[in-house]
């Protein structure tokens, strides 16, 4: 939620999922593994981890209020995206998410890795 509020939220993910599913390492949340992650996805991770230190009632409501529109969406699970009252459940959707997004004139933002 920090790494998404400082508009690097994707480009953490991906680093993240990395660490967990590549299979490069098993203790992927432990030592500096995460750090290293957020440093790569352009982000502080002094500035992360303080921030869910001190924040983090506030970040937990924030994600609690998305797992309620998710519900609200009718899906459960990741990944899920909704949009337009449409949801898209599933990596197989993300291309049909895309291109609903195309449909409806929203442009590419670019995003630096």
């Amino acid at each position: 939620m920090a790494a998404a509020e400082r508009g690097r939220g994707l480009a953490y993910l991906a680093e993240v999922s990395h660490l967990i599913w590549s299979g490069e390492t098993d203790n992927w949340h432990e030592g500096d593994h995460l750090d290293r992650a957020a440093v790569r996805a352009g982000l502080d991770p002094g500035d992360l981890n303080a921030v869910v230190k001190e924040e983090a009632a506030r970040l937990a409501a924030v994600v609690e209020a998305s797992q309620v529109a998710q519900r609200d969406a009718g899906h459960y699970g990741v990944p899920m995206i909704a949009f337009g009252g449409e949801a898209f459940f599933g990596q197989d959707r993300i291309d049909q998410f895309k291109w609903r997004l195309d449909q409806k004139g929203l442009q590419r933002r670019e995003e630096a890795r």
